[in-house]
């Protein structure tokens, strides 16, 4: 069971789900590739800071859900987010294909900072 310590919500998960929860992290964790680094630089506040971009080719079976209020500014607009549910594994060759080439090569800088998470 997972407790949310701010809203004090239970989550209680079939254990099941918990297993393909713990499968989808570890194909992420062992797949990473790093895509890009990003060097930030705040002259006035004399701050710098490193943002690396890590991505891993995942198929599986998500769940699509409307979001709305607070949540949308962390969506990019896009009024949706997919949650992993299960059956996932690693895309082989994903990297070779011209959507892997896209997202490798892709400049990530240009996304806006509120979404740096």
């Amino acid at each position: 069971m997972i407790v949310n310590k701010i809203s004090k919500t239970k989550y209680d998960f079939e254990e099941k789900h918990e297993k393909e929860q713990k499968t989808l992290l570890k194909i992420v964790n062992e797949n990473k590739t790093l895509v890009q680094k990003i060097r930030l630089n705040w002259t006035e506040n004399k701050l710098k800071k490193t943002v690396k971009i890590y991505a891993t080719p995942i198929k599986g079976i998500f769940c699509e859900y409307g979001i709305y209020g607070t949540s949308l500014k962390f969506a990019d607009g896009k009024k949706k987010v997919f949650i992993p549910n299960k059956n996932f594994s690693l895309i082989e060759n994903f990297w070779k294909s011209e959507t892997g080439k896209f997202v490798k090569w892709y400049d990530y800088s240009k996304i806006q900072p509120q979404n740096y998470h």
